[in-house]
Protein backbone atom coordinates (compact mmCIF):
# COMPACT_ATOMS: atom_id res chain seq x y z
CA UNK A 1 0.00 0.00 0.00
CA UNK A 2 1.15 3.68 -0.63
CA UNK A 3 0.21 6.36 1.45
CA UNK A 4 -0.80 9.36 -0.98
CA UNK A 5 -0.30 12.21 0.48
CA UNK A 6 -2.69 15.59 -0.03
CA UNK A 7 -1.79 18.01 -2.70
CA UNK A 8 -0.85 21.27 -1.39
CA UNK A 9 -3.45 24.14 -2.25
CA UNK A 10 -2.33 27.25 -2.88
CA UNK A 11 -5.41 29.75 -2.09
CA UNK A 12 -5.24 33.45 -2.66
CA UNK A 13 -5.12 36.27 -0.32
CA UNK A 14 -8.91 36.70 -0.83
CA UNK A 15 -9.32 33.17 -0.55
CA UNK A 16 -7.36 33.38 2.86
CA UNK A 17 -9.81 36.37 3.85
CA UNK A 18 -12.96 34.37 3.38
CA UNK A 19 -11.64 31.50 5.01
CA UNK A 20 -10.70 33.85 8.16
CA UNK A 21 -14.50 35.55 8.20
CA UNK A 22 -15.74 31.80 7.59
CA UNK A 23 -13.64 31.00 10.75
CA UNK A 24 -15.10 34.11 13.10
CA UNK A 25 -18.57 33.55 12.36
CA UNK A 26 -18.69 29.92 12.74
CA UNK A 27 -17.70 30.35 16.42
CA UNK A 28 -15.34 27.47 16.42
CA UNK A 29 -11.87 26.56 17.80
CA UNK A 30 -8.69 27.42 15.07
CA UNK A 31 -8.05 23.58 15.59
CA UNK A 32 -11.56 22.37 14.56
CA UNK A 33 -12.29 24.83 11.90
CA UNK A 34 -8.72 23.54 10.21
CA UNK A 35 -9.56 20.24 10.36
CA UNK A 36 -12.85 20.55 8.92
CA UNK A 37 -11.46 22.33 5.78
CA UNK A 38 -8.33 20.07 5.57
CA UNK A 39 -6.15 23.24 6.13
CA UNK A 40 -2.79 23.01 7.68
CA UNK A 41 -3.29 25.21 11.00
CA UNK A 42 -0.03 26.54 10.84
CA UNK A 43 -1.04 28.28 7.42
CA UNK A 44 -3.83 29.35 8.72
CA UNK A 45 -2.10 31.33 11.91
CA UNK A 46 0.28 33.32 9.47
CA UNK A 47 -3.09 34.35 7.56
CA UNK A 48 -5.21 34.82 10.83
CA UNK A 49 -2.43 37.04 12.20
CA UNK A 50 -2.34 39.07 9.13
CA UNK A 51 -6.49 39.76 9.00
CA UNK A 52 -6.17 39.92 13.08
CA UNK A 53 -6.63 43.71 14.19
CA UNK A 54 -3.77 44.66 16.51
CA UNK A 55 -5.62 45.65 19.76
CA UNK A 56 -3.99 48.36 21.88
CA UNK A 57 -4.22 47.04 25.28
CA UNK A 58 -2.52 49.74 27.22
CA UNK A 59 -5.35 51.78 27.95
CA UNK A 60 -7.49 49.08 29.58
CA UNK A 61 -5.44 48.69 32.66
CA UNK A 62 -6.12 49.89 35.56
CA UNK A 63 -3.81 51.22 38.71
CA UNK A 64 -4.31 49.21 41.62
CA UNK A 65 -3.16 51.58 44.91
CA UNK A 66 -2.97 50.04 48.22
CA UNK A 67 -4.82 51.68 50.68
CA UNK A 68 -2.53 52.08 53.97
CA UNK A 69 -3.97 50.66 56.97
CA UNK A 70 -2.73 49.84 60.81
CA UNK A 71 -2.55 46.31 61.81
CA UNK A 72 -5.40 46.91 64.57
CA UNK A 73 -7.80 47.91 60.88
CA UNK A 74 -6.35 45.02 59.01
CA UNK A 75 -7.91 42.73 61.69
CA UNK A 76 -11.39 43.90 62.20
CA UNK A 77 -12.21 45.57 58.45
CA UNK A 78 -15.01 44.34 57.85
CA UNK A 79 -15.18 46.13 54.34
CA UNK A 80 -16.06 44.24 51.29
CA UNK A 81 -13.94 43.45 48.55
CA UNK A 82 -14.71 43.05 45.14
CA UNK A 83 -12.74 42.57 42.19
CA UNK A 84 -13.81 42.23 38.59
CA UNK A 85 -11.57 40.98 35.79
CA UNK A 86 -12.40 41.20 32.09
CA UNK A 87 -10.62 38.19 30.65
CA UNK A 88 -11.85 38.56 26.97
CA UNK A 89 -14.08 36.67 25.23
CA UNK A 90 -17.37 37.41 26.91
CA UNK A 91 -15.37 35.85 30.71
CA UNK A 92 -15.53 37.88 33.32
CA UNK A 93 -13.97 36.50 37.17
CA UNK A 94 -15.63 37.86 39.74
CA UNK A 95 -13.80 37.52 43.22
CA UNK A 96 -15.67 38.92 46.29
CA UNK A 97 -15.28 39.03 49.99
Amino acid sequence: MHNISPLKVHRSESEWRELYEEHLSAGTSMSSFCKSKSIAISSYIKWYRKFSPVIDTSSKFKELVRERVSKDETRLSTKKLELELDLGSGIVLRISR
